[in-house]
């Protein structure tokens, strides 16, 4: 695929809009309303007109997807038509010859999707909070043509039952496990990245994606790193309000002793501290992968 092509190709996934007329006026006025006194209380209103009912939203490849405009990944949809766009740009270049896409921690699917409209992708998306499982499968239901498969599973180092605190308010992607969690935690089952590709019928991961909101040195070991089929790429957010320095440390140790080298979602080589475009490290297999996407 030329770069012209992959260009192209990128600008077609990322390229989200109303799917209908209901919520044209909506993604209009956050893109064109001047700034005044009362202007975000006057969007924030508009927004709840269709929160309820949610908005479908879809892009330049035909996948639709539904939002609601008051939580924080539909919002950003809304207002600036993109969220966490270097590092979705950067996914749709490793995926753009086909292969499988891991989505560890999927929330409503917004990676799965997004690559789910590039001929001969294959997403495995899984995720345990179950707003995040119904709307995958909503999702699927809505793109008969994507292929994407979903796992309502938690991610850990082993197969157990695993408290899951309540998401805050306006963003469920920040339902994570804890145990400490309280009286409003949800037990779920957990299993291992092993385990879900098992029984995905141990495909070659191309790219994996994980945002599971600070677990994800025990998600990563509960995958074989050392095989030649591990990951060439993987995606993995570092998101300091979520995880600390030492939880840091673990995963960047893990993942060098396993001949990974990481830079940001543009390619340039990160060092340990460093904070990363978009919170997420870009970690390749091999150098010279950087050089061909």
């Amino acid at each position: 695929m030329t770069r012209d092509t992959t260009e192209n190709l990128i600008r077609e996934c990322l390229d989200w809009r109303p799917a209908e007329c209901r919520g044209a006026l909506l993604f209009h006025l956050h893109k064109k309303l001047p700034r005044f006194k009362g202007r975000e209380r006057l969007l924030h209103l508009l927004a709840l007109r269709h929160a309820r009912r949610r908005l479908r939203l879809v892009n330049g490849r035909g996948i639709r997807l539904t939002i609601n405009p008051l939580e924080h990944i539909g919002y950003a949809l809304c207002t600036k038509q993109s969220f966490e766009p270097l590092s979705l740009s950067l996914a749709v270049r490793i995926m753009a010859g086909g292969g499988v896409f891991l989505d560890a921690g999927a929330n409503f699917g917004l990676y799965s999707l997004t690559l789910a409209g590039i001929p001969g992708v294959r997403c495995l998306a899984v995720d345990a909070l179950p707003q995040a499982v119904s709307l995958l499968h909503e999702h699927r239901f809505l793109n008969p043509q994507a292929s994407m498969e979903i796992f309502a599973a938690a991610l850990s180092s082993s197969s157990s039952l695993m408290k899951l605190a309540a998401p805050h308010p306006g963003n469920f992607g920040t339902g994570r496990l804890s145990e400490t969690a309280g009286a409003d935690a949800l037990w779920v089952h957990s299993t291992t990245l092993r385990s879900v590709l098992d029984a995905a019928g141990n495909p070659a991961v191309t790219l994996m994606k994980m945002d599971v909101e600070g677990h994800e040195f025990e998600a990563l070991l509960g995958m074989d790193l050392d095989s030649s089929g591990a990951p060439p790429h993987l995606v993995l957010e570092q998101e300091p309000a979520v995880a600390g320095v030492a939880q840091f440390r673990a995963i960047w140790d893990l993942l060098h002793s396993k001949n990974y080298s990481a830079h940001d979602v543009l390619g340039n080589p990160l060092t340990f501290g460093d904070r990363p475009l978009e919170n997420n490290i870009w970690w390749t297999r091999h150098e010279q992968a950087v050089d061909a996407i």
